[in-house]
Formats: structure tokens, sequence, C-alpha cells
């Protein structure tokens, strides 16, 4: 057993940067369900074994080619959908960096969720994990407000398509990172886009507007992003 699980270590050490970011995607999904299940049961599994199974369900699901994308099963009501953006959005925070804007030590990073998207309640499932140390803060807004509180992220939903100009507007200048899954976000001005191409979620980043807005994203997001200039 101990030979096999070193085997799958070092498969996931070799693999391309692109494939292994979308298994880190896939894994925050997967592992909460998994230990949502265990907790019931009351089960108790060693966290290596949970990493190999992990790993070998989504190599199992999930191709390795065929770009930056992750696959997205079909589920009632499309609750895994806002599950992996939900994923998604965790993952990225893991990746961009405030150039101009120093967060105080200890302070949380803050979400604001503007319009109605079930990708809130699944980020708020996700309220206890730590990026960089620094706990998250999850904020919903009325769709009808065109300012936000102080926030690092404003997830903008869909419902708010129709006036998506005048938020973006409202925000130059500011250091905010702005995600969409509205078609075309990225090419209107946000910054991070989901676009959902034959049932896979592809990141769109606007090279421009991040730049604009002081932020550095890591290489590593860069390679699997298409990138918008």
């Amino acid at each position: 057993m101990r030979q096999k699980i070193l085997s799958e270590e070092q498969r996931f050490l070799k693999m391309p940067r692109r494939a292994a970011f979308r298994m880190v995607c896939a894994s925050a999904v997967i592992g909460d369900l998994w230990r949502r299940q265990v907790k019931r049961s009351g089960a108790k599994i060693p966290r290596i074994i949970l990493a190999v199974f992990l790993a070998a369900v989504f190599a199992a699901f999930v191709p390795l080619s065929g770009g930056p994308a992750l696959c997205l099963a079909q589920s009632a009501g499309g609750s895994l959908e806002h599950d992996v953006k939900a994923a998604y959005v965790l993952n990225i925070l893991k990746f961009v960096d405030w150039e101009t804007e120093k967060l105080p030590a200890g302070a949380p990073i803050k979400i604001v969720i503007a319009g109605s998207d079930p990708i809130s309640d699944s980020l708020e499932k996700h309220a206890d994990v730590k990026i960089g140390g620094r706990s998250l803060s999850v904020v919903k807004v009325a769709g009808d407000i065109v300012t936000f509180p102080d926030c690092q992220l404003l997830y903008i939903a869909r419902s708010e398509k129709t006036r998506l100009a005048d938020l973006l507007k409202n925000l130059k200048g500011s250091h905010v990172l702005t995600v969409s899954d509205i078609p075309d976000f990225s090419r209107q001005g946000g910054v991070v886009g989901f676009a959902i191409e034959n049932g896979r979620v592809k990141i769109e980043i606007n090279v421009n507007e991040s730049k604009r807005a002081g932020l550095k994203f890591g290489a590593k997001l860069l390679e699997v992003a298409r990138l918008i200039k």
C-alpha cells in the first residue's frame, strides 16, 4: 500500500501544471462531499488515503487534454456546477496579489456577491477555508445598488447582466478583482470570466484590466487561463 501511495504522489508531482491545477480545483469539491459523508457515518479514513482516492477519481472523469477546463458532472439543479465555480474562485485567490493594496495583518479576504447567484451558498460552505493564512468573509448585496462595500473580490451574478457596464464603470480605479460567469465578461471589461463550453468551465483573464486594477496573477494561473487583451 505504501509503495502505491508513493507512486501516486510521484505521478502528481510530474503532472503538467495545467492538469495539477485542475486537480486542486476538483479536489476542493469532491473532498468536501467525501468529508461530509465520512462525518455522517462516523468512519475514520487516513488523510493520505483520501488524497490518493481524490486523485484517482479526478483522473477518471477529467481528461488531461483538451485545454484549461474542468468537466461539470450533471446534478439536480446544477448545484455541482456552482460548487465547481466556487472551488475555482477559492483557488484563483491563491494565485493573485493585490499589488497596490496591502491588507492589514490578519484581515479577512472579503468577497461580495452582487445579485442573485447560488455560488454564494457554495462559497459560504467553504467560509472556514484559509487563503494565505487569511479567513474569508462572504457578503451578499441587493442587485439594485451600484456601489459596494470595500472588498477584494466582487462576483457579479448573471442577474446583473443588463447593468454590467454601469457596475464596471463605477469600479474603475479600484483594486477589486471582478469575477463572473456572464458571457464574454472579460471581453466587456471584467477581470476574470468563467466561460462554459461543452460542459466545461474555462477561465478567461482580461490582462489589461487586471493591470489597471493593480492585480498580479501567478504564473500557474496564467498558464491554464485564456488571456484576453
